[in-house]
């Protein structure tokens, strides 16, 4: 078990008690310390200093928990999710708002599209405000995302799939425009007839499992004009939240929640 953003070590004894191994990531040096004085003599438990953004996942198949920063959620996530060492099981005490990003509700959100096919994304538990102390100023979740056994794209398709999502969610046309461009008009008129898709349709309005479909037309009809069109669509967008305020990622990520 990873351990992301030990604290004091309270979380860490419990998982001790229930983990053959407990790998403890903590970053702040003071805490640091107090957790060596609370993890003396759990011989089962190895405290790691560093900031997990930073550090190598494990090679070997783990699972994590962590009640992380909720300002860091969405790098975490990334993280983990990311990676080609994702863990199997993961578990994160996050905002409900950020949860439901995740998880596309009550909409679909870039980032849920994004994942889905490689991850299921849920809630296991809703907490009370004061089950923490101090008590936070928002609702809490114990957010799951389980590793699918077999994705539902191949390998060889996701930066594909990643590159034409994002150049939808983010173009300026509508969904209905920018998919024509994508597929061509004869194309996009079986999709319509197929899919009922509105002309006046958001990217959020749509159901992954269309996402998926629309993907597969998108491999059939696409010409090589509209691959080069959006490759490198999500570098590009990394690139720019990079050199984007924070109060910017929040505004956008409450937005998506929304």
């Amino acid at each position: 078990m990873l351990e992301i953003g030990a604290g004091k070590g309270s979380i860490t004894q419990e998982l001790a008690k229930h983990c053959r191994n407990v790998i403890a990531v903590e970053n702040d040096p003071q805490l640091v310390e107090l957790l060596e004085l609370t993890i003396r003599g759990l011989t089962n438990v190895e405290l790691i200093a560093g900031d997990i953004r930073d550090l190598e996942l494990l090679a070997y198949p783990y699972k994590v928990f962590a009640n992380i920063p909720y300002s860091l959620t969405a790098a975490i996530v990334t993280k983990l999710t990311s990676s080609p060492r994702s863990p199997i099981t993961t578990h994160l005490v996050v905002q409900t708002e950020a949860a439901c990003k995740f998880m596309g509700v009550p909409r679909e959100s870039l980032y849920a599209v994004l994942l889905k096919p490689w991850f299921r994304v849920g809630i296991t538990h809703s907490f009370d405000r004061w089950d923490f102390s101090p008590a936070p100023c928002v609702d809490s979740v114990l957010l799951r995302i389980d590793k699918r056994e077999k994705p539902l794209l191949v390998p060889l398709a996701q930066t594909l799939y990643r590159d034409f999502v994002v150049y939808c969610f983010i173009n300026g046309r509508s969904l209905y425009a920018t998919l024509k461009r994508l597929l061509g008009p004869k194309a996009m008129e079986a999709v319509v007839a197929t899919f009922q898709i509105p002309r006046a349709v958001t990217p959020s309005a749509v159901e992954f499992e269309i996402w998926l479909c629309l993907f597969s037309e998108f491999i059939q009809h696409g010409s090589r004009s509209a691959r080069e069109l959006i490759a490198g669509s999500e570098r590009r967008l990394k690139k720019e939240q990079a050199r984007l305020p924070k109060e910017y990622h929040v505004y956008m990520h409450r937005r998506d929640a929304a």
